[in-house]
Order: structure tokens, then C-alpha cells, then sequence
């Protein structure tokens, strides 16, 4: 049975009210227009109508079962009304493009809570969470609710009270007109809250001591929000829009075509006032559509005279004006530089000025940066010669002239096989060309011959230069003539070969006389004085042997013409001799030698005889940087599984090194400190370490002091260097 009550019949009309929101929504529909928030306004009229329908009919109802059904489906309208209400707070009053992207992806998590309250509401008589105990008093129920009933109602005025907030606050910065609706949108959408708020504070409205009076509320809302869609609609139709053109077709296409094009477009009316602006204007400047409603184009352009007085003549013999170029403002003050095209365009034989701005700032960036490369090439001490793919050159810079002795305009598309020595094979150039095809740098040294017919050699890179679709387009050629550096080298190897070769016989002869000189001092009892003298002069002649040695073999090791002899290496073991040799001078000066080298590290090939130098190398530096008394430690490990490295380490107790000086410790000649020495031991050690295929530098604190220290360490290669794993 239904009982017909005037609450019923106000619940009923609330919901034909809410229905009829949808009406001007579909009439924006048939004419192909919308309006900012249009679906979650559909929806939260939909959420209003399911409400007020189901309380209809829980007050209908007769039977308490039957009302406390009807009162649990309403929960589906009453849970989702605010999250519909506050985005389209969000869309209408455009906050939403203020957010990311990625933010607007969590917009769903909104339902999460009303989901769950509407899921206890349905299923409230297996648990009572949402209403623990309800009264009948007569026609009305009451409801005494349970805790997660507050949660959702907390919940549900956030989300509310926070889509008010945003439609008041954007309401001032839209043109006075257009606040109207906002207005009528926010005093809506206040009535059902404030006569909730009432209901559930437990007050009552005069002649509804026990009933919940949000159903007579929402048909006040309903008007409301039924008002504020037809105000806006007027609003865009009307005279009150002064940003749109009057004409039927410039109002529904116009703005479409605008909105299509990349450029930000006004159209200007004199003197200066802004009636239509595209999408792209609103991104660039940062204002709303609303904002430059009648506003003078001064705002966006505050120091561009032409535009301001071209608009202000309204010169009608005038077609088109030059492109200008001008500083644009945008909203938040900052300044960007524009091309500006200018333009009459006549509407309905009425005559507006179109301006076309585009942001030329990456451009200009853009052309800075090259003016910058330009000026570093032409001025670049290196010849630069750019071809295109098929190697025919394109341009020169002045160096490349005075290297070749040709101008840009004779070697301009020409192919670099002009300056061809015929000193390379067709192999090289094979070579050559197979490595800039495939995409990588080539780098080596070429013969070639200049213009007047003198062959030089050149230090050559060549890159390749891609498109933006990863098409090889370009080659780039940096040259550095190095011939005087080669003659330079070949006279250095000259002397070097002749000194040490010069040295070594005759070093060898005086060795052997001061072996036999010590032993028969020896044998015949001199006194002390001559015998010391003897070995001291021997010391320094085995010195001299060894600096001569370290010479000749510095010099195969650039030329790459010292053997290397790898074979299965213990580095525990080589490490333990090394030690023994260097020991007698740890004990002289009260030096602890510390050799913590694992003999279960894995096996290394490797040259004995030079690795065994560069330890000796190392630690005799340590110890000569090591104060008396300290000491000096060795170790080694394998650095990952995936490197195949070990890495051997020499840490003395010094003072450690300044970082200006370790870059160049491994340099030929340079020592540091007042301690003696020809400079060339670290030298050797690095070639050696790198003719293993391995690497050697250093680590000492930021700022060396007493206790600080330096380690040295070089990294060699695991297993066969024959095997295929390497």
C-alpha cells in the first residue's frame, strides 16, 4: 500500500526537476556545442534524480521494511551527488587544466569512499555500520546513525564545500556577467547542504519535527541549477558575450577553424578591444578564454606600437601589414619574444583586425646557439671540412684552408680524394668508409697532399651526423696537422735508440769490472773505505742500467714493439717475491710491509717480468713516501663477476697526493716532491698495465694530510686473453 503525502509529492517533483536538467543539455547537443563540466553536471542531476525518486518512495511507502528499503537505495544518489558536484566544479570553472595529466588519472579513486558507504548502506541489517537502530514515528523514520555513516558524511561536505570554494574563486576572475551563473550554481548546491546540516544536528524545520527535509531542498536546487544552465546559454548567445562575432556562422566555425591552426590567433576589433581568441592564445598567454573578453590588446602586447596604431587607424585601404617581431606578455608577467603577422579580415561587412603570434623564443634560442657553433668552427684552430653522405663537401672552415692550401670555393663539391697522397692502400679507405657508414667515429692518422704538392700527415676524426629520424645525413671532419709533431717523434726515437744503445754496451763492461773489482777488494782484505766506495759506485751504475733499460722499453711500448709473454700468473706469489726484494730496505727503515694478496684468487695471464717491474715500481714508492715507523699494505680482489677483473692495490702512509698533480703522475718526467727520481717509473707502469688490456690510477683523500695516504691500483684481466670470453 502507498500512502500519498505532501512530502511525497514535493520528492516526486524534485525528481522531474532534476530530470529536467537535462533538457538544455540536449538541446546544446543538436546544435554541436557544450559547455565546461557538461557530463558531470549530467551526471550529478542524474545522482539528484535517483535521490529524490527513491525518497518519493520510502515516504510513500507504508510498510517500515519497505521504507527502510527504499531509504538504503537511495545511497547510490546520495553518495555520488558530491563527487559529481565537485569535478564539475573542477571542469567549469577550468581549474582542471591546471592539473597533470597523471593527477587526472586518480580522479576515479573519488568513488572509492561512496562505493563503500553505499555497499554498507545496502547490507546496513548484517552489521549496522550505517544506521545502528531506527524508530518509526509515524509516517517518518529516524535514524540513529553509526560511525562509518559520519566518515562518509565528513567526506561527502569535503568534496562539496571544496567545489564551492573553486567556483567562488574562479567566479573573480571571470567578466561580471559570467559570475551569475557561478553564483546560481553555488546557491543551489548550498540549500540541500545547509538543510541537511539542519537534519542531521538534529534541528528541525517548522512542521518537519522528524523528517529529513533535503528532498523539499533539492527541488529548490533543481531551480537553481536548472537557472544557471539557461543564464549561460544566454550568455553565449546573447549580446553579453562581447568575445564572440554576432554572425550565426562565425560564432559555430569560426572558432573551430581558429582552434585548428598553430599559431595563437586574436581577432581585434578598433580600437584594440580582443573579441575572439583560439585555444592556442590561451595556452600561450596563460589567460581563459573569459579573461580577454574586451580587453585591450595592450594586455599581450604592452610595447608593440605598430599593432596598437595599424588597430587604432582603421586604415580599410590597408590588406596586410609586414611581419614584426615584439616581446608578448603572458599572465604570470613573464615575457617571451613573438612574430607578429597582421591582417583586416571583414565579417558580415564589418571589419576586424586578425593578429597571428606565434613564440619565436626556441627559434631565436635555436639560432643563437648555431650563431655560437658557427663562430667556434670558423675560429676553431682545426681544419673542419663537412660533407653530405655521399662524401662531396659542403663547407670549410679557414683552418682547413691553411692546412690544404685550398678556399672554401675550390674544394666546395668536391670530393676529399683531391687531397690523396697515395700513401694508403684502398684498404684503409675501405676501412675508413665502412666505420662512418655503420653509424661510429673514425679516427687514425692520414698522409695527404696539400695543394702546392707537399705531403703532410693530418690527425683525423671523422663523425657522423644524423637526422631527426636517425638517417645519416653528414659527415664531420676534424684535422689537426701533426706533421712537425711526427718529425719531432721520429727525431726523439732516433736519439733515445742511439743514447740507450750507446750506454748499454759500454754500462755493461763497467758493470762487469766493478763485479770484479768488488770481489778481489774483497778477497784481498782492503780496507773498508775503498770497498764501499766500490759499491756504492756499483749501485749507482745498475741504477743507470735500469733507467737506460726503462728508456728502451718505454719506447717499445708506445711503438707497441715490446713483447708481451702472458702466462698463467699467481699474483700471492709474485706479490711474495717482490716483498722479499723490498724488504730489506721496510726492516732498515722500521716499515711494516703488510702483503694481504689471497693465494685462491683466480688465475691471471699476464706478462711476469712486467708485471713483476710494475709491483716493484709501486711499492718502492710507497716506500719512499712512507714516514719511518708506518706502514705499507698490498691486497688485491676481484672487482665483480661481471668485469673479469682483479684489482691489485699499493696504499702507503704518506701524506697522500694534491689533486691538481695526480692527473699528470703517470705522465714521462714528472716527479712530485723533493724526492729523487727520472719521472719515468709511473710512466711505465701505465703502459704496462694498459698493454694487458688493464688500467692503473690512483685515490688519496680530498685533502691530503699527515695520516691520509695515497693508493695506487691497476686493474688486469682474467683468464687466457687468447679465449674466446676475452
Amino acid at each position: 500500500m502507498w500512502n500519498l503525502t505532501p512530502l511525497t509529492l514535493i520528492s516526486a517533483f524534485a525528481c522531474l526537476a532534476a530530470l529536467g536538467v537535462l533538457a538544455p543539455f540536449a538541446w546544446l547537443s543538436g546544435q554541436r556545442r557544450s559547455m565546461p563540466g557538461a557530463w558531470s553536471y549530467i551526471f550529478l542531476a542524474l545522482a539528484l534524480a535517483w535521490w529524490s525518486g527513491f525518497t518519493a518512495l520510502e515516504h510513500a511507502a507504508v510498510d517500515t521494511d519497505a521504507k527502510l528499503f527504499f531509504s538504503a537505495v537511495q545511497y547510490p544518489g546520495i553518495t555520488s551527488a558530491p563527487v559529481f558536484f565537485f569535478l564539475m566544479a573542477l571542469e567549469y570553472s577550468r581549474a582542471s587544466q591546471f592539473l597533470s595529466q597523471r593527477l587526472k588519472k586518480f580522479w576515479p579513486l573519488l568513488g572509492i569512499i561512496p562505493a563503500i558507504t553505499t555497499l554498507l548502506a545496502l547490507t546496513n541489517s548484517r552489521h549496522g555500520l550505517i544506521w545502528r537502530e531506527v524508530t518509526r514515528s509515524g509516517d517518518f523514520m529516524i535514524y540513529h546513525h553509526g560511525l562509518l555513516f559520519w566518515v562518509g558524511a565528513v567526506y561527502t561536505y569535503l568534496l562539496m564545500v571544496s567545489g564551492i570554494i573553486i567556483l567562488l574563486w574562479s567566479a573573480r576572475s571571470l567578466p561580471r556577467y559570467y559570475r551569475t551563473p557561478s553564483y546560481l550554481i553555488v546557491i543551489g548546491v548550498s540549500i540541500p547542504i545547509a538543510s541537511n546540516l539542519i537534519y542531521l544536528l538534529g534541528l528541525s524545520l517548522p512542521g518537519l519535527s522528524d523528517a529529513d527535509s533535503t528532498p523539499i531542498s533539492s527541488l529548490l536546487s533543481c531551480f537553481f541549477l536548472i537557472w544557471a544552465i539557461f543564464y549561460r546559454i544566454s550568455l553565449d548567445e546573447g549580446p553579453a558575450a562581447p568575445f564572440l562575432v554576432e554572425s550565426r556562422f562565425s560564432k559555430k566555425h569560426y572558432q573551430k577553424i581558429l582552434n585548428l591552426l598553430p599559431n595563437a590567433i586574436l581577432l581585434v576589433e578598433p580600437p584594440g578591444k580582443i573579441i575572439l581568441v583560439n585555444e592556442v592564445c590561451e595556452k600561450l598567454f596563460g589567460y581563459t578564454f573569459h579573461e580577454l573578453a574586451g580587453q585591450s590588446i595592450e594586455l599581450l602586447l604592452p610595447n608593440h606600437a605598430i599593432a596598437a596604431r595599424a588597430i587604432a587607424s582603421d586604415d580599410h585601404d590597408l590588406q596586410s601589414l609586414d611581419v614584426e617581431e615584439a616581446l608578448a606578455c603572458r599572465k604570470d608577467g613573464s615575457q617571451f619574444p613573438a612574430e607578429l603577422f597582421f591582417g583586416w579580415l571583414e565579417i558580415d561587412d564589418e571589419r576586424s583586425f586578425l593578429l597571428s603570434i606565434r613564440d619565436v623564443s626556441r627559434r631565436n634560442k635555436t639560432l643563437k646557439r648555431l650563431q655560437l657553433q658557427s663562430a667556434a668552427l670558423e675560429s676553431s684552430a682545426s681544419g673542419i671540412a663537412i660533407t653530405d653522405i655521399d662524401g662531396n663537401i659542403t663547407w670549410v672552415n679557414p683552418a682547413f684552408t691553411t692546412m690544404t692550401g685550398y678556399t672554401q670555393s675550390e674544394v666546395v663539391g668536391q670530393n676529399p680524394r683531391l687531397l690523396k697522397s697515395g700513401m694508403h692502400t684502398p684498404e684503409f679507405y675501405e676501412q675508413m668508409w665502412r666505420t662512418i657508414l655503420e653509424g661510429q667515429v673514425w679516427q687514425g692518422e692520414t698522409y695527404n697532399r696539400r695543394k702546392d704538392g707537399s705531403v703532410y700527415v693530418e690527425e683525423q676524426t671523422i663523425a657522423p651526423v644524423r637526422s631527426s629520424d636517425k638517417e645519416l645525413t653528414h659527415f664531420v671532419a676534424t684535422k689537426r696537422d701533426i706533421s712537425h709533431r711526427i718529425q719531432l717523434e721520429e727525431l726523439r726515437d732516433q736519439l733515445t735508440h742511439t743514447i740507450v744503445h750507446d750506454l748499454r754496451n759500454p754500462l755493461t763492461s763497467i758493470l762487469a769490472g766493478l763485479d770484479l773489482l768488488d770481489y778481489w777488494s774483497q778477497q784481498l782484505n782492503l780496507p773498508e773505505e775503498p770497498i764501499e766506495i766500490v759499491q756504492i759506485t756499483r749501485s749507482s751504475a745498475w741504477r743507470m742500467l735500469g733507467l737506460v733499460n726503462t728508456i728502451l722499453d718505454l719506447s717499445r711500448l708506445e711503438k707497441g714493439q715490446l713483447p708481451i709473454k702472458p702466462e698463467p700468473l699467481v699474483l700471492a706469489t709474485l706479490t711474495e717475491q717482490i716483498c722479499r726484494v723490498e724488504s730489506p730496505l721496510a726492516v732498515r727503515r722500521e716499515i711494516l710491509l703488510l702483503n694481504d694478496v689471497p693465494f685462491d684468487l683466480p688465475i691471471v695471464y699476464a706478462d711476469q717480468h712486467l708485471i713483476g717491474r710494475v709491483l716493484q715500481n709501486l711499492i718502492d714508492n710507497a716506500l719512499k713516501f712512507t714516514p719511518d715507523g708506518k706502514s705499507v699494505e698490498i691486497k688485491a680482489h676481484v672487482a665483480d663477476e661481471n668485469s673479469r677483473q682483479v684489482i691489485v692495490s699499493v696504499r702507503d702512509s704518506g701524506k697522500g697526493i694534491q689533486e691538481e698533480i695526480r692527473h699528470r703522475l703517470f705522465e714521462k718526467y714528472f716527479t712530485q716532491g723533493k724526492q729523487r727520481g727520472a719521472g719515468l717509473g709511473l710512466a711505465f707502469c701505465r703502459m704496462a698495465v694498459e698493454a694487458h688490456g688493464g688500467k692503473i690510477w690512483v685515490e688519496s683523500a680530498a685533502d691530503p694530510g699527515e695520516k691520509s695516504g695515497a693508493t695506487f691500483l691497476f686493474s688486469l684481466p682474467l683468464g687466457n686473453p687468447g679465449s674466446p670470453e676475452n
